[in-house]
């Protein structure tokens, strides 16, 4: 039993442990670190992935060590948003994004991998396709499901202030008239 435990924490301790860091901030906002390798060098050595069906199995495979294999049902849609990075008084810079989309949950991340730049991020968690019961604070399955947020940040900055942002601007990018 024992050497189970020990294997079973080898192969998902970092996981449990970033799964077991999400906190509520306030209703629709939470937060969770991750700290440690968590396969984005392996994604890209296997090329990345051409869609979000194919991210989605990529990271259900990963996050499951192989053991679990199952259909996504990740959707895109049409929206529009947009940031602002200002500095203040003081000399900080500040960014802010906006989810222009309604009422939606998000989480930020902080990630320390094992090979990369520190960095804090913001994923909107209605992208990810999960059950309309699904709360990201909620049994350690569903904890689980939130370390998909890593690998679909909305906008973020690393420890070098490299900040960078995903925007959408319509479906057919028509918001521009001549």
């Amino acid at each position: 039993m024992v050497v189970t435990a020990i294997g079973g924490w080898m192969l998902f301790g970092t996981f449990i442990a970033a799964a077991n860091s999400i906190r509520k901030l306030e209703d629709g906002l939470y937060a969770m670190e991750y700290r440690g390798d968590y396969g984005f060098d392996e994604f890209l050595a296997r090329g990345g992935a051409a869609d979000e069906q194919a991210l989605a199995s990529y990271l259900t495979s990963y996050l499951s060590r192989g053991f679990y294999k199952s259909e996504s049902n990740v959707q895109s849609g049409a929206f529009g948003c947009s940031t602002i990075c200002v500095t203040n008084a003081d000399g900080e810079t500040l960014f802010g994004r906006n989810y222009d989309w309604g009422a939606c949950s998000a989480v930020i991340v902080h990630t320390v991998p094992k090979n990369g730049y520190e960095s804090v991020s913001t994923c909107c968690l209605d992208f990810l396709g999960f059950d309309e019961g699904y709360a990201p604070d909620g049994s350690m399955a569903e904890r689980m499901q939130t370390l998909a947020a890593i690998y679909v940040p909305l906008d973020g900055m690393n420890e070098k202030g490299l900040l960078v942002a995903d925007l959408m601007a319509g479906e057919k990018g028509d918001f521009i008239k001549p």
